[in-house]
């Protein structure tokens, strides 16, 4: 087991954790549960606590604006690709630049936007590389009684599994440079996933890593089948990373919720 103690963060959106014990309690069903997978294929504008509204217009030129949407599987694969190259380093390049304020922005957003009543269960992710750190955002959920989750990754093509974490409780290593809690935590079904993400477009079109985690989970809590109300999708980065055009399938699963330190919008 790998216990993480730490203060602050050299993360470059700002927060570091804190890990002790692992809980032992009985499994937990709320509604709300996340995951980095690295592949290797590959504002509101008026300020927190107002009302979301549309997102202001971006500072940086959105990317993507040449690339058509794709007519076939190939050519999918490869447009996808090319834009997973642009946008590592425009958010490497975001990252490098310093917004401070980002995960504090974005929690604050979150929670002014989105409804989380206590019990409500929402995965979060261990935030890696550039990935925007949401412990911030954990912390907030956590003190307001969410049952906060991280992703599990279940097996190769497979959707993931979701277990409960608190901020303090121990987590172990994982594939993928990543943490997770321990075998012995209790599995949650999340009602909200907070899904990190390399670019985004306004129609709530999300471009990963390219393993397909997020859509398979995405996809198996959205099925009628699965007897409960459909999950909701939430997309965190920052501004940056908004382009003008995701390449997608019809296996890419839509965001229902985008959310930066500057804007939170619904996607309609």
């Amino acid at each position: 087991m790998v216990l993480l103690r730490a203060t602050r963060s050299s993360h470059p959106w700002g927060h570091k954790i804190r890990t002790g014990a692992v809980p032992t309690e009985a499994v937990v069903s709320a509604h709300g549960a996340h995951l980095h997978q690295q592949a290797t294929e590959d504002q509101r504008a008026d300020g927190v606590g107002g009302p979301p509204t549309a997102f202001p217009k971006s500072p940086v030129r959105p990317v993507g604006a040449a690339i058509p949407q794709p007519s076939t599987v190939d050519d999918l694969r490869d447009a996808k690709r090319a834009l997973r190259a642009i946008a590592r380093e425009r958010r490497r390049a975001a990252a490098a630049a310093g917004v401070p304020a980002a995960a504090v922005a974005v929690r604050d957003r979150f929670l002014a936007a989105i409804p989380v009543p206590a019990g409500t269960a929402v995965s979060a992710y261990w935030p890696l590389a550039e990935e925007l750190d949401v412990r911030a955002l954990v912390a907030a959920l956590d003190a307001v009684g969410a049952v906060v989750a991280l992703p599990v990754i279940a097996g190769r093509d497979q959707a993931l599994a979701f277990r409960r974490w608190r901020p303090g409780l121990a987590l172990v290593g994982a594939v993928f440079g990543t943490y997770e809690p321990p075998r012995d935590a209790p599995a949650v079904v999340p009602a909200i996933v907070i899904v990190p993400l390399l670019a985004f477009d306004r129609a709530g079109h999300r471009l990963g890593y390219g393993a397909g985690f997020y859509d398979r989970t995405l996809r198996a809590l959205r099925a009628p089948a699965c007897g409960r109300a459909p999950v909701l999708a939430v997309g965190v980065g920052v501004a940056a990373q908004d382009v003008a055009h995701v390449p997608h399938g019809p296996g890419d699963e839509r965001l229902d919720w985008i959310v930066t330190e500057q804007a939170a919008r619904r996607v309609e």
